[in-house]
């Protein structure tokens, strides 16, 4: 055989391997969330396991995956039957709603109880904007969730953070001047920070979900 022969021989061999190599490193990269759903066993166990190894250092205030595995079980029947992290995903956005609205209602009692003084009123008021703003968006993110396609990434993966990145803000930055308000937060400083930790456990969610991991989890700057 020709010397031009076999090197052309050489060099599509070669490139073919560089082509599969590709599509084997970005299947791997796809299929990292799948891959917690094969191995076998508790898929909540493994998927907060996982998510705590990529340094969410705000929620091991809150014993960190026993946080996470805590509270998505408070949904026994879907976290059981979960089968992908988009499942718990969907869970975690379900938690935080209801959190959200608790801290809320606790928030909204205090202002009409006149318990707190005219500072921590205010503090009160703006975080019934935050939440407010939280209530209107969690609907948003929980359907881009919900339609996911793990096969089909219709969405820029920066359009799931973006969305998390916004609940994120407006939690954080109600469980911020709650705790800086030291009548406020023995009023309310508990439901507060369990909005805010759930919010964050959605986020971390959608990295599962997505197999991307965003090195960045401090809480965003307040406001």
């Amino acid at each position: 055989m020709p010397a031009s022969a076999v090197s052309s021989i050489a060099m599509t061999s070669s490139s073919l391997a560089a082509v599969l190599l590709c599509a084997t490193a970005a299947a791997a990269f796809f299929s990292v969330a799948d891959a917690r759903t094969t191995i076998g066993g508790d898929l909540v166990t493994k998927t907060c396991a996982d998510m705590m190894s990529h340094d969410w250092g705000w929620l091991n205030i809150s014993e960190g995956d026993k946080f996470c595995v805590s509270r998505l079980r408070m949904d026994k029947k879907r976290s059981a039957a979960a089968k992908h992290p988009r499942d718990l995903a969907l869970i975690a956005m379900d938690l935080a709603q209801r959190a959200v609205a608790d801290a809320d209602a606790k928030v909204a009692a205090v202002l009409h109880s006149g318990a707190a003084g005219h500072s921590s009123n205010n503090t009160a008021e703006h975080c019934r904007l935050d939440y407010a703003s939280v209530v209107s968006t969690i609907p948003v993110c929980r359907a881009m969730v919900n339609d996911y396609n793990k096969k089909q990434h219709l969405l820029p993966n920066n359009d799931y953070f973006e969305c998390a990145r916004r609940l994120r803000r407006d939690t954080w930055n109600c469980a911020f001047r709650v705790a800086v308000e030291d009548d406020l937060s023995k009023l309310v400083g508990e439901e507060a920070q369990e909005a805010w930790l759930r919010i964050e456990l959605v986020d971390g969610m959608l990295e599962e979900m997505l197999g991307v991991v965003v090195n960045d989890h401090d809480p965003l700057i307040w406001s």
